[in-house]
C-alpha cells in the first residue's frame, strides 16, 4: 500500500499524538484491547517475545470472554485486557504496561503506522495498525506442544497462528518479532461492492457524527499499461449508497472513500495488488482446472509421497534447502508436487503477503513479482539439482490466495543429487530421508517404465 497513509519512522511521541488524535474522534464507539503475546523460551529463565498482537473491540460487535493462559512449560500463550486509551501512554514511556506484565520498548527499533482497508486481517473494519519491531529474531522452537490439560499444537508456529489469528505467519513473515496494534475507523466504511452489469453499486456504512459530503475517487485500467487508466469519481448519498459506470473488460480498479477534511476512510483495490477491501468485483467464475484438483487432493490426503507443503520461503533464504531436497526425493521416486503457500497444517496461506511487503517502494505490479519469484525457484532448483530434471514452476489463484507449484517428474537418470555435497535423497512417506543400501540398490536399476506412475495419471 505504498503511498496510502502511512508513516515510517516515527517517534514513540510522534505514534502517541497521531494514535490519541486516532481514539479521540473514534472514542464512543470503540471499546476493550485484548492483548497476545506468546513467551519462547530460549535458555533456562530466558524467554523470546515471539509476537504481540493488540486487537481493538468496537462497541456494536460481540466481545469474547476472556481466555486463560495456555502454558506448555517451554512455551506460553498469554492474554491480558487493557483500555484502548492506555496504548497512548505506553508509547510515551516506551513501555508496554500489561496488568500481568511490563515490556519496556527499544527505542531504536522502527515503529510505522499503515491504514488498512475494511476486511484486512485484523478487522472487519479498516484502520491504522501500528508495529513496532520488538527484536531482530525469535527463538526457532519446532517443538510439539502436548499437555494434558492444553489443546494439542504440532508445533510453536502453529500455536501462534491460531492464537493471534494471523493465519499467514510463517518462519520469515514480516510480523515476526513484532508488537501489532490495530485500531479500528469506526466513522465510515465501504460496506458493500456489487457489480451489475456496466454499473457498480457501493454502500457505504457511516455514523451520524460523521462528516458529510463524503466522494469515491479511483480509477479502471482496461490493460495493463499504466497511462492507460480512466478516473471514477461519485458523490456519497445520504442513504450511503453511490454508483459508478464499469465497462466489462476492466483489468484492474482502486477506489477510495474521501471525506472534506481530506480524511481517508477506507479503499478498495485489485487488479495490480492482492484484493484489498471487499469482495471481489472484477472476478469471473471460471471452471476447476486440473492444478486446481490437484491441490485439493492434496489438501484432504495431506502431505505424503508425492505432495510437500510449504510456506513462503525466498530462494536466499538458507531454509529453501528443504525445497530442494524435497525436489530431489521426488525426481528419485516417482516424482511429486511442492506447493508454496501451503502450511504443513494444510492451511492456505499463499505467497502474496510476502511479495507485495518485499515490492512495497517499486513500481512492480503483482504479476511480476509473482513472476520473478517463480523464476528465482526455478533457478535455485536447476542449479542444485545434479542431473538436470525438467522441473516445472507455475502459479495459480487458490482459495483466495496465490499459491506457487513445483511440478517434479519421475527422474530417468536417477539418482540425483544436491550439487552442493552431493547428497542423495529419496522419499520415504511424507520425509526426504537420505536412501539405505536398498533402497540405493533400487536408484541405480533400470528407471520404471513412466505409463505405470501416478505422476502420469495425476
Amino acid at each position: 500500500m505504498s503511498g496510502i497513509s502511512r508513516k515510517y519512522g516515527l517517534s514513540f511521541l510522534g505514534a502517541a499524538e497521531l494514535l490519541a488524535d486516532s481514539l479521540t474522534i473514534n472514542s464512543f464507539y470503540q471499546g476493550l484491547a485484548r492483548v497476545r503475546y506468546v513467551l519462547v523460551e530460549r535458555d533456562r529463565d530466558k524467554w523470546d517475545v515471539a509476537i504481540i498482537v493488540a486487537h481493538a473491540f468496537t462497541k456494536d460487535e460481540k466481545t469474547p470472554e476472556p481466555t486463560k493462559e495456555l502454558d506448555y512449560s517451554s512455551v506460553r500463550l498469554c492474554e491480558d485486557w487493557v483500555p484502548l486509551n492506555s496504548f497512548v501512554q505506553c508509547f510515551k514511556n516506551a513501555r508496554l504496561e500489561l496488568p500481568s506484565i511490563c515490556f519496556p520498548f527499544v527505542k531504536n527499533r522502527s515503529r510505522d503506522r499503515t491504514f488498512l482497508s475494511g476486511n484486512n486481517r485484523f478487522h472487519r473494519r479498516p484502520g491504522h495498525l501500528y508495529t513496532v519491531d520488538w527484536q531482530d529474531t525469535t527463538h526457532a522452537n519446532h517443538d510439539i506442544l502436548l499437555s494434558y490439560n492444553l489443546p494439542y499444537c504440532p508445533d510453536v508456529l502453529a500455536a501462534v497462528r491460531h492464537w493471534t489469528g494471523l493465519v499467514e505467519l510463517t518462519d520469515s513473515h514480516v510480523y515476526r518479532g513484532k508488537f501489532l496494534l490495530f485500531v479500528p475507523e469506526c466513522r465510515a466504511y465501504i460496506g458493500k461492492l456489487a457489480r451489475v452489469g456496466n454499473e457498480l453499486q457501493i454502500k457505504v456504512e457511516r455514523i451520524q457524527s460523521c462528516e458529510s459530503n463524503l466522494c469515491i475517487k479511483g480509477a479502471y485500467w482496461t490493460d495493463s499499461q499504466e497511462m492507460n487508466y480512466e478516473p471514477l469519481e461519485a458523490t456519497v448519498n445520504i442513504d450511503g449508497s453511490a454508483t459508478l459506470s464499469l465497462p466489462e473488460e476492466v483489468r484492474r480498479l482502486e477506489l477510495f472513500l474521501l471525506g472534506p477534511s481530506e480524511t481517508l476512510y477506507d479503499y478498495h483495490r485489485e487488479g495490480r495488488w492482492p484484493l484489498e477491501g471487499t469482495t471481489s468485483v472484477l472476478t469471473v467464475e471460471k471452471p476447476i482446472t486440473s492444478d486446481e484438483k490437484i491441490i485439493q487432493q492434496a489438501i484432504k490426503s495431506g502431505e505424503g509421497v508425492t505432495f510437500e507443503f510449504k510456506p513462503y520461503i525466498a530462494p536466499s533464504n538458507p531454509k529453501f534447502k528443504e525445497v530442494i531436497r524435497t525436489a530431489i526425493a521426488f525426481a528419485n521416486k516417482s516424482g511429486g508436487y511442492i506447493f508454496l503457500g501451503i502450511a504443513d497444517d494444510c492451511q492456505v496461506l499463499g505467497v502474496e503477503h510476502e511479495l507485495v511487503n518485499q515490492n512495497r517502494n517499486t513500481v512492480i505490479d503483482f504479476e511480476q513479482q509473482v513472476s520473478r519469484y517463480i523464476g528465482a525457484v526455478l533457478q535455485a532448483l536447476r542449479g542444485r539439482i545434479v542431473p538436470s530434471v525438467n522441473v516445472e514452476v507455475t502459479s495459480i489463484s487458490f482459495a483466495g490466495h496465490r499459491v506457487i507449484i513445483v511440478k517434479v517428474p519421475p527422474g530417468n537418470e536417477m539418482p540425483y543429487r544436491d550439487a552442493q555435497g552431493d547428497h542423495l535423497y529419496i522419499r520415504r512417506g511424507a520425509n526426504n530421508v537420505l536412501p539405505n543400501n536398498e533402497e540405493l540398490k533400487e536408484l541405480l536399476s533400470p528407471p520404471k517404465q513412466p505409463d505405470d506412475l501416478l505422476w502420469r495419471n495425476a
